[in-house]
């Protein structure tokens, strides 16, 4: 689902509304704030890295994609 507004609008209270009156309200909620991400290493952060992949990766790491399998994930 896409929810648009400016900021401060209450996109996240919508999306954690939604979570938790959906099929996955057993699942958890997972908000990430896109901004607060390093350019270099968003990539990494949403899809998982392996050990090596990048400076300082010295083992496997899921990736929020990943993370929110039977989830909800809020990209803002």
């Amino acid at each position: 689902m896409l929810l648009c507004g400016e900021t401060g609008t209450g996109k996240e209270v919508v999306a954690r509304a939604l979570h938790d009156g959906g099929p996955r309200r057993q699942g958890p909620y997972l908000a990430v704030n896109m901004g607060a991400l390093s350019p270099s290493l968003a990539a990494a952060e949403l899809f998982g890295s392996v050990s090596g992949a990048y400076t300082g990766a010295n083992r496997a790491k899921d990736g929020y994609f990943r993370s929110a399998r039977h989830a909800t994930l809020f990209l803002d």
